[in-house]
């Protein structure tokens, strides 16, 4: 019996349950089982919405490819959000820029922005509210249980 899938979200959640230990994402030496896919697409998207993520809000992911912006990316769309990819590379000044030409409150980098070399970025993120976070950060927020998930 073939199963209907109405989104990439229901294609993880059945891999995971179905073919847990196979290769979901394999870039250069990383490997991500569907398992691993699956935990922290769902931690990541339980943390974005426990940060108050709001449906349909667009957040800007600044990511190298790999494991982290898979996570961010589809974890964003569990989340009821619109992921934004960029440019990894794009600088601080660009990002916020992009982050207010298409209304983000969010940006997703691999680190953290740095407040002694960027201290008038971080009042500019402070003033308008834009909530600036590493994939890390986001994950370490709470461990969600999803061991239920492959019983």
């Amino acid at each position: 019996m073939a199963a209907n899938f109405l989104t990439l979200i229901d294609i993880i959640t059945y891999r995971a349950k179905t073919t847990p230990e196979q290769p979901a994402v394999i870039f250069s030496n990383q490997i991500l089982t569907y398992r691993d896919l699956y935990e922290g697409v769902a931690c990541f998207a339980s943390n974005l919405i426990q940060l108050q993520l709001l449906p349909q809000e667009r957040v800007l992911i600044a990511l190298p490819n790999g494991s982290d912006f898979f996570i961010a990316f589809y974890g964003i769309i569990q989340a009821g959000g619109i992921p934004v990819p960029l440019f990894p590379d794009s600088g601080y000044q660009r990002l916020l820029t992009l982050a207010s030409q298409c209304q983000s409150r969010w940006v997703i980098t691999a680190q953290s922005l740095d407040k002694h070399k960027c201290p008038n970025l971080i009042s500019f993120s402070i003033s308008k509210k834009i909530e600036w976070r590493t994939v890390a950060e986001i994950l370490s927020l709470k461990r969600v249980n999803v061991k239920n998930l492959f019983n």
